[in-house]
């Protein structure tokens, strides 16, 4: 049987044992973590890593896709397409969408007035035709969109707030 002292050296040694035992994954994502950051400085030593790894793959990228945009307008150019022909052509479809769109919009607006008109105040035929004749007459010789809204606040009080999704016709507050 050994003696006190040697009883009490086994112990620390089983504890210092148990330990290392515990500290062992640690260790282990300590090399795992040391290979990460060897990777990461090896990134940022070749240009890979951080802002200015980031930067350099967004310059990159945007080299690359000015080199094709470039092919494409040497090849559209090479068939006698120039920039100048595309803009033109870009804005004459935009203008004819414009159009496409503008005349079921404004059909909606004039039914909807008419509508109101029967539905709430009671107009016939005849004092319908005429109010919307009036309608169409001011936006025919309107100068712009904001000529009427402005004739509309200073003549009723009422405001035109169309950006807004729901109330938009609103009460001038005085």
């Amino acid at each position: 049987m050994a003696n006190r002292a040697e009883r009490r050296r086994q112990m620390r040694a089983h504890a210092a044992s148990e330990q290392l035992k515990t500290l062992q994954p640690q260790v282990e994502m300590s090399k795992d973590e040391l290979k990460r950051i060897e990777r990461e400085l090896k990134n940022i030593q070749e240009g890979r890593a951080g802002f200015s790894g980031m930067m350099a793959a967004n310059q990159e990228k945007f080299r690359r896709k000015m080199e094709v945009r470039e092919q494409v307008r040497k090849i559209i150019e090479h068939n006698g397409i120039t920039a100048q022909d595309l803009d033109n052509a870009r804005e004459e479809g935009r203008q004819e969408g414009f159009r496409q769109a503008a005349e079921p919009i404004i059909k909606c607006c004039y039914a909807g007035i008419i509508l109101a008109l029967h539905d709430e105040f009671g107009f016939g035929e005849n004092r319908a035709f005429r109010a919307i004749k009036a309608v169409d007459e001011k936006i025919i010789w309107a100068l712009n969109h904001s000529e009427l809204c402005d004739e509309v606040l200073e003549k009723t009080g009422l405001e035109l707030m169309l950006d807004e999704p729901f109330d938009r016709v609103q009460k001038k507050e005085k």
